[in-house]
């Protein structure tokens, strides 16, 4: 059994790595307005390009079921969420076993690495003008577990085989499922694991010690690790008296289709199906290495059927 553990969460650290490799590049591409790697067939060497502020991708993979909820799934989706949400840390380039600050500027990991204190930097906003704060970090990750969603990426969080939050391995094994099951609320919320020390610093309690390296690589993946706004949920959600904008138990349908968050990029419109745009956050903080809003005024991605049609669209230019 602990055997079976441990190979399972060495297969979550392999996925967290080859998702962020996958997406890394592109996000960059996006901040410092480099030139994406692009075939353009159509257009000779001097020619304009139209719109060159505007980047389009098309796509054949989609949203998964969950959508474009960070609390619902960790596929494919995750491409998306870069543009919108961001996270406390991330990985420092390729190296899987360090990280550099992002929504977080500094932390701090207990010696028995059973406790990480996040100091959070200030000034930050939400696109809705909100302030990002130490509670919207406890929102977005007790909302995540406490939706428990069985395909979702709370098992990152509250799996006794993953960095485990205090109350959360106890909440997910329970009957918490598709049920509003306040008694187990109760336990998880008293329970400690993510408190709020002052505005902003946060502090993140386990039920066991893990790995420095497991632990963050968690915190900087974008499913479950995605920090939303809590207002903007609040406000288009139905919640509890006690946990306000987050039903325990199910998923909110509205935040399959919407997105509220700190990163670069706005949500401007989703068609299933169709076609996902991405507006420039004007008010964007930045990041690390790059001041201000992003290069690019749009990212679109668009759905196509096969692999064919994308070619066949890049040779028509």
């Amino acid at each position: 059994m602990r055997s079976a553990a441990v190979s399972r969460t060495a297969a979550v650290i392999v996925v967290i790595v080859v998702l962020l490799a996958a997406t890394a590049g592109v996000y960059a591409v996006f901040l410092t307005g480099g030139n994406p790697t692009q075939t353009t067939s159509s257009t000779t060497v001097g020619n304009a390009v139209p719109n060159p502020n505007v980047f389009i991708e098309e796509n054949t993979i989609q949203p998964g079921p969950g959508g474009l909820d960070p609390a619902l799934t960790w596929d494919y989706s995750d491409m998306f969420f870069l543009n919108v949400y961001e996270n406390l840390v991330h990985w420092n380039g390729s190296d899987p076993t360090t990280f550099v600050p992002w929504l977080a500027s500094s932390w701090t990991i207990a010696p028995n690495a059973s406790q990480v204190v996040f100091h959070l930097r200030q000034g930050i906003t939400f696109q809705d003008g909100t302030p990002f704060n130490a509670t919207a970090v406890k929102f977005s990750y007790d909302r995540a577990i406490l939706i428990n969603h069985e395909d979702g990426p709370e098992f990152l969080l509250s799996a006794d085989f993953t960095m485990a939050i205090r109350g959360g391995p106890e909440y997910s094994s329970a009957n918490t499922i598709h049920v509003t099951n306040t008694t187990e609320v109760q336990k998880y919320l008293a329970a400690g694991g993510v408190k709020v020390l002052d505005t902003y610093t946060v502090e993140f309690n386990f039920k066991h010690p893990y790995p420095e390296a497991a632990t963050l690589g968690t915190f900087a993946w974008e499913s479950g690790g995605s920090i939303v706004s809590p207002s903007y949920v609040i406000a288009n959600c139905p919640g509890t008296t006690l946990t306000p904008g987050v039903t325990p138990g199910f998923e909110c349908a509205f935040m399959q289709n919407h997105m509220m968050g700190t990163g670069p990029f706005m949500l401007q419109s989703y068609t299933p199906s169709s076609q996902i745009v991405f507006a420039r956050y004007p008010n964007y903080w930045g990041t690390p290495s790059h001041t201000g809003p992003a290069k690019l005024s749009q990212y679109i991605v668009k759905y196509v059927p096969s692999v064919s049609t994308s070619e066949l669209d890049l040779l028509s230019g």
